[in-house]
C-alpha cells in the first residue's frame, strides 16, 4: 500500500497516546470506584443528593468502559502498519472494522451483523490495506441505506478465495453505492490482490481475496 512511511508515523505516534489514554482512564476508574465506595458505606446524611451522585457515578464507570474498549482497539488499528505481510483472522478483523465505523452506523441508526459459516478464515494480507478496505465497504454500505437500515456480512471460502460478503437491507435497493467510496473500495482491492464483485442476488457486493495475498 502507498504511503507506508507515513502510515507507520501515524501508527505510532497513535499507539503511544492510546496507551496513555488507558492510563488516564484507568485514574478515572479508580478514583471513581473510591468515591462509590466511601458513598456506599456513609449514612445517607453524611452526603447530599445521594442517590445522584450514585447515578453519577455509575455513568461515569459506563463511560470508562466505553473509552477503554474504543482506546483498546484503535491501539490494534495503529498496530496495522508494523507489518507489510500477516497472517489475520478475517472475521476478527471484520469486527474491529465494524467497532471503529460505530459513529457513522449510529448516524444511519444502523445495524452490523458478521457471521462466518462455522470456521475461523485466516488470510494472508497487509494489516493496514485490509481495515481500509472494509472499512471503506462499510461506508459502501451506508452510502445505500436509509435510517434505520441494516448491514450484514457473512465470511465463507469459495473455490480456493476467502470470501466477505456484504448485504444492505432496509435502503435504496438496487442502487450503486456513492461513486467516491465504491471507486476506493474497488481501487484498495486491487492493491490487495483481491476482486470487488457486486452481488448477483441482493443488494450488496463481494469482497474475494486469494488464499495467499502478496500485499
Amino acid at each position: 500500500m502507498p504511503g507506508r512511511r507515513e502510515a507507520a508515523f501515524l501508527g505510532k505516534l497513535t499507539a503511544g497516546a492510546t496507551h496513555e489514554i488507558k492510563n488516564v482512564l484507568a485514574t478515572i476508574k479508580e478514583s471513581c470506584g473510591l468515591a462509590d465506595d466511601l458513598l456506599s458505606i456513609s449514612p445517607p446524611e453524611s452526603w447530599p443528593h445521594q442517590e445522584k451522585l450514585a447515578r453519577s457515578f455509575s455513568t461515569i464507570k459506563a463511560q470508562v468502559f466505553r473509552g477503554t474498549a474504543l482506546v483498546d482497539r484503535l491501539n490494534r488499528l495503529a498496530h496495522s502498519p508494523d507489518e507489510e505481510l500477516a497472517s489475520l483472522d478475517l472475521q476478527k478483523e471484520m469486527e474491529l472494522a465494524a467497532f471503529l465505523a460505530e459513529r457513522w452506523t449510529r448516524q444511519k441508526d444502523a445495524s452490523i451483523t458478521i457471521e462466518a459459516d462455522g470456521e475461523r478464515f485466516q488470510l494472508e494480507t497487509d494489516p493496514l490495506g485490509l481495515q481500509m478496505a472494509l472499512f471503506a465497504a462499510i461506508q459502501c454500505c451506508l452510502d445505500r441505506l436509509d435510517l434505520g437500515g441494516a448491514i450484514e456480512v457473512r465470511a465463507r471460502e469459495e473455490g480456493g478465495l476467502k470470501v466477505l460478503e456484504f448485504t444492505c437491507s432496509g435502503g435504496q435497493a438496487g442502487e450503486a453505492s456513492a461513486p467516491e467510496h465504491w471507486s476506493e473500495l474497488e481501487e484498495i482491492m486491487v492493491l490487495l490482490g483481491g476482486q470487488l464483485r457486486p452481488s448477483e442476488t441482493a443488494s450488496g457486493f463481494h469482497l474475494e481475496f486469494k488464499a495467499h495475498q502478496s500485499g
